[in-house]
């Protein structure tokens, strides 16, 4: 098939990866391709999704999920929205059989549906919120260590994730707010110790290491990039302080 409108590059050759199509109607094609020439301003970046109408001659770029793209092309906004989870292309793609306008996809951690074709799309993985204010339900796809109901006030709230440290809520888990100001572990939370008398005292363990108890590479845990400590709170969660040092905890 041709390769007009793919930002092509010979000496950068771009990877496809997935396709995806209607049987009703095979001109339209969809297809996530990896690289190409980086250098165009219009590309819309390393990993994308390409949308043909003439059985792949000609292609157009329907992907630009960097938020801070001109031309970021997601409508809502929830949990994810200028984190890590948008830098990945799909990782699946459904074509609906009767209009191939229709198109889901997903990635590692989120899932978007489109009515046009992929000029707008919208987010699906979980309601629409904020990093100020999430609702609670969705899809967050990472891992949960522990849930911290402070035994004084229960509408306080505190949840170890694995890539998002500082989720807490104040209205007994209705919502979330993300909240790793002044953590320099802020990748992950695996444990929280709430003080029983003041709810603005918290200590949470963190660490730049991801999935401890799960990912094979733990067996490499003396590698230097892989440090954490703790950090305390005395605002309930709003900011965080590391422990200071010599205080018995061993130190990278």
């Amino acid at each position: 098939v041709g390769r007009s409108g793919l930002f092509a590059n010979p000496a950068r050759p771009a990877s496809f990866g997935l396709l995806g199509a209607s049987p009703l109607y095979p001109e339209v094609v969809y297809a996530t391709i990896t690289g190409g020439d980086l250098a165009n301003p219009a590309h819309p970046g390393r990993r994308a999704l390409y949308r043909s109408d003439d059985a792949g001659r000609n292609w157009t770029p329907v992907w630009y999920h960097d938020a801070k793209s001109d031309r970021y092309d997601v409508g809502n906004a929830s949990w994810l929205k200028g984190q890590w989870g948008w830098t990945y292309p799909p990782s699946g793609i459904a074509v609906d059989a009767a209009n191939p306008a229709i198109v889901f996809t997903t990635t590692i951690s989120s899932a978007f549906l489109s009515h046009d074709g992929g000029k707008i799309w919208r987010e699906v993985h979980a309601p629409e919120g904020t990093k100020d204010r999430q609702p609670s339900g969705g899809m967050m796809v990472t891992s949960a260590w522990s849930y911290a109901i402070h035994p004084k006030d229960p509408s306080c709230r505190y949840i170890a994730l694995t890539d998002y440290s500082g989720w807490r809520s104040t209205d007994g888990g209705a919502t979330w707010a993300y909240r790793p100001e002044g953590n320099p572990w802020h990748n992950n939370t695996y444990a929280f110790a709430l003080d029983p008398e003041r709810t603005e005292r918290v200590w949470a363990a963190c660490s730049v290491t991801h999935d401890l108890t799960t990912w094979r590479y733990q067996a490499d845990l003396g590698s230097s990039n892989y440090v954490g400590g703790v950090v305390s709170s005395t605002d309930g969660g709003e900011n965080w302080t590391p422990v200071a040092k010599g205080a018995g905890l061993p130190r990278k």
